[in-house]
């Protein structure tokens, strides 16, 4: 039955990327990144009404991720559990942390930031956590070790990362219950 979840997690996660990436290439072809990303939130992490399109802001409320619209109606996810975290202030967070099964999706608000700028949410990135490996230097023997590691594919930004920016450090956020939600840079998945 363990190895019956664990191919179908991997189908899952499999599938979960294969999506991400899709909305980035058909994003860029089309030149509307932003409004493939917010399709892809739609499906992921869908509204209980509404679209992620249409949203002019973002808060916090209590334990629960908030969606206000131009017309100031406002609206919770669908399945409210799939916020976990934020950075920042409730009322105008830097950053909101979302979860699907066992992959985050971290949404970057910044008002001033590039593409932040250019949209009512201001959505600046959305990133999304997937597996992969990362050679690291271990100090108790001369070679190298191998282990898995979080990466983050952005579904805005096409600029390639180099080695030094690429997920080197912790993310640290406030979970939704006040207490600290981190996510280790490196470390098993």
């Amino acid at each position: 039955m363990t190895m019956m979840n664990t191919h179908s997690n991997q189908q899952q996660l499999t599938h979960f990327i294969g999506e991400a990436i899709a909305a980035v290439v058909n994003g860029a072809k089309r030149g509307v990144s932003l409004e493939s990303a917010t399709e892809f939130l739609d499906r992921r992490f869908p509204l209980t009404r509404g679209s992620h399109k249409a949203v002019k802001s973002y808060v916090v409320y209590y334990q629960h991720l908030l969606a206000f619209f131009d017309d100031g109606s406002h609206s919770g996810l669908e399945t409210p559990s799939q916020f976990v975290a934020l950075c920042g202030h409730k009322e105008s967070p830097a950053a909101i942390l979302l979860k699907s099964g066992d992959i985050h999706v971290e949404m970057t608000l910044d008002k001033n930031g590039h593409m932040g700028c250019a949209n009512p949410a201001h959505i600046e990135d959305i990133q999304v956590e997937s597996p992969g490996f990362c050679l690291r230097d271990s100090d108790e023997c001369a070679i190298e070790s191998v282990s898995q590691c979080r990466n983050w594919l952005s579904l805005l930004h096409t600029e390639p990362c180099n080695d030094s920016c690429r997920q080197s450090r912790d993310r640290r956020f406030t979970a939704k219950d006040g207490s600290d939600y981190c996510l280790p840079s490196l470390g098993l998945f």
